[in-house]
Formats: structure tokens, sequence, C-alpha cells
């Protein structure tokens, strides 16, 4: 997708490797979306001692947690730190998952919760749950953030 390109072309010339690979919701997409390979690769980062950062989301579908960083935490013990950045200054997009541009010369806030750990033996029940309570989390992460700026959402 070509904001994932986007994003991975900023993250790697600020110096820091990529793993792209898109979250779906379709059994028939995982591969095409490098999905499964990505998930490898991030697994074998985490166990080397690496930090990952990801969305939470997953395409076309905003603002709701997927599974895969739920997974993740679960295959490898690491913990999930959520994490919501805002400023003032920003051009809100209207698009599907309602992404802004931060402007310079804004108020910024950025807050980031205690470690959320996923129980190695938690069932697709659970995880599923976790998931639904990441996406309420950052929901509030990003309202107080917001009330810290002034801004109301």
């Amino acid at each position: 997708m070509f904001d994932g390109a986007v994003v991975s072309s900023v993250v790697e010339r600020a110096g820091f490797r990529s793993i792209r690979g898109s979250g779906t919701q379709s059994p028939a997409k995982i591969m095409a979306k490098r999905s499964v390979p990505a998930f490898f690769e991030m697994r074998d980062a985490l166990r080397q001692g690496t930090s990952l950062m990801l969305t939470a989301d997953v395409p076309k579908v905003a603002r709701i947690a997927g599974k895969g960083a739920v997974q993740l935490a679960r295959v490898t013990g690491r913990p999930i730190y959520l994490f919501a950045a805002v400023t003032s200054a920003r051009v809100d997009l209207d698009n599907w998952d309602r992404a802004s541009i931060a402007l310079p010369f804004g108020r910024g806030c950025v807050l980031w919760s205690e470690p959320l750990y996923v129980r190695r033996a938690a069932d697709t029940r659970e995880v599923g749950l976790i998931a639904m309570d990441i996406s309420e989390r950052l929901d509030e992460l990003h309202a107080v953030a917001q009330r810290n700026i002034g801004r109301e959402r």
C-alpha cells in the first residue's frame, strides 16, 4: 500500500529497520499482504531483543485493534505498550483511518501505558478480548492526550 511505503521510507531514512506486512481479516489475503512472513520476522526480532513499533489497527478497519500484536506478545512473552501522540497543529485527513499530519509549532502530548502482558496460554477468545481492550485503552489515551493540549476530539 502507498501509505505503508511512505512510512517505511521515512522510518528507514531515520536509520531504523522496517518490517513490511499488513494485517488482514481475510485468510485469502494473508500471504499476499505478507502477514505471516512479517509475523515471523517480528517474532525473531523480539527474541533477539529488538523493540518494535506497529500500528494496532488492520487495513480498512480504523481504530479497531487487530489480533496480530496480541498474538505476537503471546508468542514472545514481550509486553505491549500502548502509545498516543497528538499535536494541536495538525491536518486531520478525511480517509479510512482518519490519520493526521503533524504541523510545526503546535503543542504536543505523548502518553504511553503500563506494560500489557498476554498469557502464553491465552486462547482465541482471550486474544480477541485483549484486542478489544486495546482499542478502548487507545481511545482513552488519545482522549487524555487531547485534553492535555486543550483540544477535545
